[in-house]
């Protein structure tokens, strides 16, 4: 399940490039406190990992010109709006509900008020969907350095690996949220040149991450999953969210 949240303001919105983080935060605060703090610190766990399983998209809207007076890098006009999913139900109407209950919201030293709220329509999901990203996707694993010290490989679209993990991250997310296993296929093939997104995570960490225009080739259920999950991980970051290429 996928909603459209639009904001406004008196003012134009002034951000930096780790809005996401700040976005993410604004999400946490529309949640039940009990809840959002279970589903930070806790999340769903799958094996060692813990998943949040939501997702939300870049902010969009008009851009301004920054100028002196705003020392931001990014300025957009009073209206913005950006897209919240996940197969949580209840998270979503958590989020809507306190929405439309608070008069006032903030994101970072930005005071805006509520729109509107509408859920999306899915698209029909076959075996295979063109779509562009929302946000960037990433995917990644942990080596071991000749000294013996941990490091994590981003892998870019094209590489042979980069379907593969994505597949098997969205096998244990459908474990989780169905406990059953599906064993299926995914790959994901450019179709024009993407951009690699070098992002900073919680703490600074460093996440390379692409935007771009794919085709989803592959099983259904699996390409259902990442609509509402985000393809990869990092997703309540605010990563791997895509809609249909119109």
């Amino acid at each position: 399940m996928r909603i459209k949240i639009s904001l406004q303001s008196d003012n134009p919105v002034a951000l930096d490039y780790q809005y996401p983080l700040q976005l993410r935060a604004l999400i946490y605060r529309l949640l039940p406190p009990d809840y959002a703090e279970r589903l930070h610190d806790i999340g769903f766990p799958y094996e060692k990992r813990r998943f949040k399983l939501f997702t939300f998209s870049r902010i969009f809207g008009k851009r301004i010109p920054s100028n002196k007076a705003v020392p931001k890098p990014l300025i957009f006009a009073p209206k913005i709006y950006f897209y919240l999913a996940s197969p949580i139900t209840n998270l979503l109407e958590y989020v809507a509900n306190e929405s439309i209950r608070r008069t006032e919201l903030r994101l970072a030293n930005n005071l805006l008020s509520l729109k509107a709220i509408e859920v999306e329509n899915e698209p029909i999901f076959q075996q295979q969907i063109k779509i562009k990203m929302l946000s960037p996707m990433a995917i990644r694993s942990t080596l071991i350095t000749a000294e013996g010290k941990k490091k994590s490989y981003y892998y870019n679209p094209y590489e042979n690996e980069f379907s593969t993990l994505m597949r098997k991250n969205l096998e244990k997310k459908y474990q989780l949220i169905f406990k059953n296993e599906l064993q299926g296929e995914l790959e994901i093939i450019p179709l024009a040149k993407g951009k690699e997104r070098i992002l900073k995570g919680d703490h600074n960490f460093i996440i390379k991450a692409w935007d771009g225009i794919y085709e989803l080739r592959g099983t259904p259920e699996l390409i259902q999953l990442s609509y509402s999950t985000g393809l990869g991980e990092k997703n309540s970051l605010g990563l791997g969210m895509w809609s249909e290429l119109e």
